[in-house]
């Protein structure tokens, strides 16, 4: 999908305008748009990327394995998040009377073990398009789609999920599947605080895959939009992939009760998203003070890291990228951007640019790759 470059900033909340705060290009990706905007809705506290195709979204999540939140981590590191979520929902599923349990989105199915492990008494039903489960244990069952579901539920679990909703107005419709008296439990990334837990890589909370941003007021402000009352709402910071803790918060809401109205707020995650853009272009340009006496480059890697360094005053704006080393360097010589990058392997590298610095892209796994160029030969690597 090559998305058009018109800003369409309707909120996906309110329907309201909203404002551009900037926009990023991408890499060629099927079924993504390679060029987004990050907008902000005032009135909702709430930003989001736009444009985005709900269908094509739906064509990507089905046909590829999206566990960003642990992809490449350690099972320890899931394990103790699925058991702090256990921990938050362990008053609501500690009664002997059975319950029905739903986790939309579930990956392949961690936190419903964790939850069956300790309350072996309950029914649990996890969906996920791309659901890969070998062995099940009794008592937990999978499908691909919630639309298809019938049965109604004592507590539904959207962990991480609501932040990749293109259309969040439809997906309201999971309410349908809540039983009376049940609740909902959601946890989305806590856009308030992005500055407070900087990535090593340049704006790295803003990509094509987590459309909306949150703060937990605007998550409360949503749950009340689908006629729920918020009852208990709090952080769950996780030692994330990269070994650094993430900012996430949570809410759990039940039809029981009124329902207050949907009261406006300071624009919070105004001065938040200011703070975090303003904390990302100082420390581009500390890269660009480090580069500064190497305007030629070599960069190893061509994904979303690459492209958001190359834009929005990224640290590799003003450097001039002599080639780009990359596994898919022969593909790449095929595509569309081989007007503007030379793609080369680590051979051909080594044979005549050694003498370049290499500004190492990717996100995972940099510190090896960067040990790896350095032991090939290469004079200076960079981590971006």
């Amino acid at each position: 999908m090559s998305s058009p470059s018109r800003f369409d900033g309707r909120c996906p909340v309110c329907n309201g305008q909203a404002r551009n705060l900037l926009s990023l290009d991408f890499s060629e990706r099927q079924w993504l748009p390679d060029r987004v905007s990050l907008a902000l809705c005032d009135a909702c506290d709430f930003a989001f990327t736009s444009p985005a195709d709900a269908e094509e979204y739906a064509n990507y999540y089905s046909a590829t394995t999206n566990d960003l939140l642990f992809q490449d981590g350690s099972s320890a590191q899931k394990q103790e998040r699925h058991q702090t979520q256990t921990g938050f929902l362990a008053p609501l599923l500690s009664e002997r009377e059975p319950r029905r349990v739903l986790d939309i989105g579930c990956g392949n199915g961690g936190l419903l073990r964790s939850l069956q492990a300790r309350f072996v008494q309950h029914h649990y039903h996890g969906v996920d398009p791309n659901v890969e489960v070998h062995t099940t244990p009794e008592g937990i069952s999978f499908s691909r789609s919630w639309r298809e579901l019938e049965d109604t539920y004592d507590l539904i679990i959207v962990s991480h999920v609501l932040e990749h909703i293109v259309d969040l107005v439809e997906f309201s419709r999971i309410r349908r599947l809540l039983a009376a008296g049940g609740a909902l439990y959601a946890e989305v990334p806590d856009a308030s605080r992005y500055a407070d837990f900087p990535r090593r890589e340049y704006l790295y909370y803003v990509d094509r895959l987590h459309i909306n941003h949150f703060t937990p007021a605007s998550l409360r402000r949503l749950m009340e939009r689908w006629g729920l009352s918020v009852i208990w709402s709090g952080l769950h910071d996780f030692q994330y992939k990269d070994r650094k803790p993430y900012p996430a918060c949570c809410v759990l809401a039940t039809d029981v009760g009124r329902v207050p109205a949907v009261q406006g707020q300071a624009d919070l995650l105004t001065f938040a998203m200011q703070r975090y853009l303003r904390d990302e272009s100082a420390r581009a340009e500390e890269w660009r003070q480090r580069l500064g006496c190497n305007p030629e480059v070599l960069v190893y890697g061509f994904g979303d890291n690459f492209f958001r360094a190359r834009n929005a005053d990224g640290p590799l704006v003003g450097c001039r990228v002599r080639a780009v080393i990359d596994r898919r360097w022969k593909e790449l010589s095929r595509s569309r951007y081989v007007d503007s990058y030379t793609f080369i392997d680590l051979e051909q590298a080594l044979e005549s640019l050694a003498h370049l610095p290499v500004v190492v892209t990717v996100s995972w796994q940099g510190e090896t790759i960067a040990q790896e160029l350095l032991n090939a030969g290469c004079k200076q690597v960079f981590i971006l």
